[in-house]
């Protein structure tokens, strides 16, 4: 079976083929992409490693210079991650592609270039590296999501929002109840801490509600 196409690249490049067919058999024996065993296995460093790609398959390797580009939204910043591609800008403003060195992303990607003239449209990142792109892309609106995201699934359950309304009986029997727990709490020290840790969880989970209602403005603002 011939090796993946990124392992071709390496393989022109002088790497050496020791860590390659050992990543291979790794990927087999895992299940894991043949990239990815190469990456995890620490025989050659990754920056270096990535670089070497990108020149083999004439494309360039990520800069700092990609970290600016247009914003993107949660949603994209998730599609980012899961597929391994961003729209970035190029030098002279153009529509650059950033391609993250891992998975079905990177083997797509020398699959593609074999045997193509070189293209700075295309630049090759180390997953590392590809995420911080990503994330320095999104960070306001993952954080605003992230705050937001309590309140948006279940908004009857915030106290912005409202709690669920309870009727007069509803309100009686709720007052009957904690009265009876509270006096067996008074009683036995058992009940007392068990309704001591119930009570700690339930602040807890109604903050978190609450919290997940109002944006972290001071969270998104240092994302920012």
């Amino acid at each position: 079976m011939p090796p993946p196409a990124e392992f071709a690249a390496l393989e022109r490049a002088s790497v050496p083929p020791g860590p390659l067919y050992a990543a291979l058999a790794e990927a087999e024996r895992t299940g894991v992409a043949p990239f990815d065993a190469l990456l995890a296995s620490g025989a050659v460093e990754q920056e270096d490693l990535v670089a070497t790609l990108a020149h083999a398959l004439g494309v360039d390797a990520a800069g700092p210079g990609d970290l600016e580009g247009p914003a993107i939204d949660a949603d994209g910043f998730r599609a980012a991650m899961l597929s391994g591609v961003l729209l970035g800008l190029g030098v002279h403003g153009g529509g650059r592609l950033i391609v993250a060195a891992r998975g079905p992303a990177v083997s797509r990607l020398a699959a593609a270039r074999r045997g193509r003239l070189r293209d700075p449209r295309i630049a090759l990142a180390t997953p590392r590296a590809f995420a911080e792109i990503a994330m320095r892309r999104a960070g306001a609106s993952v954080v605003r999501k992230a705050a937001d995201g309590p309140g948006d699934l279940c908004p009857e359950f915030t106290v912005v929002r409202g709690l669920p309304h309870l009727g007069r009986l509803s309100r009686l029997a709720l007052i009957a109840a904690a009265a009876a727990v509270a006096a067996c709490a008074a009683l036995i020290e058992s009940v007392g801490l068990a309704v001591a840790g119930v009570c700690g969880l339930m602040f807890v989970a109604l903050n978190a509600l609450r919290l997940g209602s109002v944006p972290n403005r001071f969270a998104v603002w240092t994302a920012c």
